[in-house]
């Protein structure tokens, strides 16, 4: 049984996976909504990535649990 602490090809696959998935979010944004300053879409860039990341955390949590069964 390895620690769970230890880094993956799951953890990098899904971090990979989370900045694809941000950078796609920035484009799509600044694509629906043209009319935002820079700062605002710089604070929907950073909600957005946080959520992101949470989503990453937990998938990766999920997965990791699966593989040490």
């Amino acid at each position: 049984m390895r620690p769970k602490n230890e880094a993956s090809a799951i953890s990098l696959v899904v971090g990979v996976v989370c900045i694809v998935l941000a950078a796609v979010g920035a484009a799509s944004l600044h694509n629906i909504l043209p009319h935002l300053n820079g700062w605002q879409a710089a604070a929907y860039a950073i909600v957005g990535g946080i959520f992101i990341a949470l989503i990453g955390v937990l998938i990766n949590s999920i997965l990791l649990f699966f593989l040490d069964d």
